[in-house]
């Protein structure tokens, strides 16, 4: 009810209702901002470097320092919650990324269809922080047959699938035969064109720095190489 200046009434004010809590964000950016992992200058920051690179936003926010991995993961994880739950308001974000979610309509507002809770799909993701571009090969690394790089490429990975993932090397072409890598569980020996590693569940999400000796081809001449390897990741 309004007076006769069209202001309302002390009673009726009184009779509004609060405002419901906002709703819950889908896209990673918000989540992380909503919970307070990034500021919103962070994210603007970070979407403006992916609009210029083919990078994904969780991977350059890592690279800036914004988050850690396994964060990453747990915004991941929300959002997956989010988009496949159908959740529309939750009153703590925070405590969803903590590990936290709530347990009952009461500890939330949303719309499950009666499902009750939903499960949380299987999410990895691979962010390549650091990786040589080039092998240069000397005489003497032509003469020994061989050549070896420390900490060539530093890794990040964050999964929530408890059964593992392969980490998937692909390359290797001429002037090298072969390759020994170095850092993961177990050293591994690759001489074909690809090799599939498994790599068990690691609650907290592990960054790893890669060692190499490549083996040289019997013909393999001094000069400059573009980086001979790919690494990619693969659900098990």
């Amino acid at each position: 009810m309004v007076d006769k200046k069209g202001k309302m009434t002390g009673e009726d004010r009184n009779r509004q209702t609060p405002e419901g809590p906002a709703p819950v964000p889908a896209r990673l950016g918000q989540v992380l901002v909503r919970a307070g992992r990034i500021t919103p200058g962070e994210l603007e920051k970070a979407l403006n470097e992916q609009g210029l690179s083919n990078k994904r936003l969780g991977e350059i926010l890592i690279e800036k320092g914004y988050i850690k991995p396994e964060e990453l993961t747990h915004g991941l994880n929300v959002q997956s919650m989010i988009l496949s739950a159908g959740l529309t308001t939750v009153r703590s974000l925070g405590s969803l990324l903590e590990g936290k979610g709530p347990t009952s309509p009461s500890d939330s507002e949303r719309d499950l269809d009666g499902k009750g809770a939903a499960q949380v799909p299987t999410r990895s993701h691979l962010a390549v922080l650091r990786q040589m571009s080039s092998i240069v090969l000397t005489d003497d690394h032509v003469r020994n047959g061989y050549i070896d790089l420390l900490n060539a490429t530093r890794l990040a990975v964050s999964s929530n699938d408890r059964s593992g993932y392969l980490l998937v090397f692909d390359g290797l072409g001429w002037p090298f035969r072969g390759v020994h890598v170095f850092g993961l569980l177990k050293d591994i020996h690759m001489e074909s064109s690809s090799i599939s590693v498994y790599q068990p569940f690691c609650e907290d999400a592990p960054t790893m720095e890669l060692s190499y000796r490549f083996k040289l081809s019997d013909d393999a001449e001094p000069g400059k190489y573009g980086w001979p390897l790919s690494i990619s990741l693969q659900p098990v």
